[in-house]
């Protein structure tokens, strides 16, 4: 058996001691493997979260479209206003503050869906001009009204149709449903290619 000095056993002793306490600071000293797991940011985290409980997040969505429309006439509130897209006549005039004691509502079809860019006009109750006046809420953006959703009214004031004839086509409309195109005007009694022609620029279908 190897025997060591008083010295040599010092020095060991010695070196044992400086490994057990450099071990130390080693292992107690450096940081643990989760603290060097960079933790995710907030709006990380919560997309995390989001993805972990099956839900998506709705931040960032396009929102629903719009329909601008200008609002005149018999309202207490007249002016340009934005609405959802699908909204009706009837919606225009509720945000423009509902119509005042002297709109003729009767004049209009309240559940007819608004253009974007269109004219929405009220009538006054025993207005001679009314008829014209209503013909406008029917107007697409290209300016020309739809057979399809247009009163007798409306019908009536484009020249060279009149009362009789917007009255028929509204009849023709309700027994056999929405034309197919301008041209289904001729199925119509009182329309022929001459008249077709001459209005045929002014109306559209769909």
């Amino acid at each position: 058996m190897l025997r060591l000095t008083r010295r040599e056993q010092v020095l060991v002793v010695g070196f044992l001691v400086v490994i057990l306490l450099v071990s130390g600071v080693y292992m107690y000293g450096r940081p643990s493997l989760a603290s060097q797991i960079p933790l995710p940011k907030a709006e990380e985290q919560g997309q995390v979260n989001g993805a972990a409980s099956g839900k998506q997040e709705t931040t960032g969505l396009k929102p629903a479209g719009e329909v601008k429309v200008d609002v005149k006439g018999a309202v207490h509130s007249p002016g340009v206003y934005s609405l959802p897209s699908g909204s009706r006549i009837a919606d225009a005039i509720q945000v423009a503050g509902g119509a005042n004691e002297k709109a003729d509502l009767e004049a209009l079809n309240l559940a007819q869906k608004l253009v974007d860019g269109g004219l929405v006009v009220v009538p006054v109750k025993g207005d001679s001009q009314s008829g014209a006046n209503t013909v406008k809420t029917a107007l697409s953006p290209e300016g020309k009204l739809n057979i399809n959703t247009a009163t007798v009214q409306q019908l009536d004031a484009v020249n060279g149709i009149g009362s009789t004839r917007a009255q028929a086509i509204v009849q023709y409309r309700e027994q056999n449903g929405p034309f197919q195109s301008v041209d289904d005007l001729l199925k119509v009694k009182g329309f022929g290619p001459k008249l077709l022609a001459a209005i045929k620029d002014q109306l559209v279908v769909y």
